[in-house]
């Protein structure tokens, strides 16, 4: 693991985001910020460390897939007695779905000899294409929520967006981070 000491400026390292649009973000207030010398502090560098995008993404997750389950529900019962049900609806349906796929993927992990990192991989891309089919779907029609999946479909081109440009920027941002001397 990478490591960061007394620099309280090297939160805004892009390798420390997951996602594209907060990468791209961090980047440039990383460009911006004047080092704040911070002894005694300590800050790994890793992807998985910012716990504000991670809520902000699964909350963001969490409320389309209930938008989604409420255009369903709306065709047998009213608007607000739809987003009710979607509420719990969607949260158990979501966790049966990461479950099912879960086991899906470990035993063809287990026949495959498929890595670790490649299962996480693959989960989280029939996760997300799962959200963007049904999105799609939801979009297209006339629901309540098809402005949220507009939304949401946005978002993800957005992220894609941000991720074409951080790979244009790729060069700059490595020289950046190298400038904090991660340790190892």
């Amino acid at each position: 693991m990478r490591i960061v000491r007394d620099r309280r400026d090297a939160r805004w390292l892009p390798s420390r985001f997951h996602f594209a649009l907060f990468r791209l973000y961090a980047y440039f207030r990383l460009r911006a910020a004047k080092p704040e010398p911070a002894p005694g502090l300590i800050l790994s560098v890793d992807r998985h460390q910012s716990a504000a995008e991670h809520f902000l993404v699964a909350i963001c997750i969490v409320f389309v897939a209930t938008t989604y389950f409420a255009a369903l529900f709306e065709t047998s019962m009213p608007t607000p007695l739809a987003y009710i049900v979607a509420v719990p609806a969607s949260v158990v349906a979501f966790q049966g779905v990461i479950v099912g796929v879960g086991v899906l993927l470990v035993a063809a992990q287990r026949i495959f000899r498929i890595s670790d990192t490649a299962v996480t991989r693959i989960a989280s891309a029939i996760l997300m294409g799962l959200m963007i089919g049904v999105g799609v779907i939801v979009a297209a029609g006339d629901a309540s929520g098809r402005y949220i999946a507009w939304g949401f479909l946005i978002l993800v081109a957005m992220n894609a967006a941000a991720a074409a440009v951080v790979f244009l920027l790729r060069a700059a941002i490595a020289e950046a981070e190298r400038r904090f001397g991660a340790e190892s």
